[in-house]
């Protein structure tokens, strides 16, 4: 939602913050194969989400 404000404002995000608690949760989704949803956690991968860089930050509270 926060995304979609921004475009509505005629601005364009350059990056994502969130929890890094949070984060990791997503990281560690898997689909029903048990396959990691967001790569192989043992390949060297730039943090993305919505193709947007993610940078975990713990001024954010966790689950918001």
């Amino acid at each position: 939602m926060g995304l979609l404000q921004i475009a509505l404002s005629n601005y364009a995000a350059d990056g994502v913050t969130i929890n890094p608690i949070d984060w990791v949760g997503i990281e560690q989704l898997k689909e029903a194969q048990k396959r990691y949803i967001f790569g192989n956690p043992n390949e060297l991968a730039t943090s993305r989400l919505w193709a947007l860089d993610v940078m975990p930050t713990l001024p954010h509270p966790k689950g918001v």
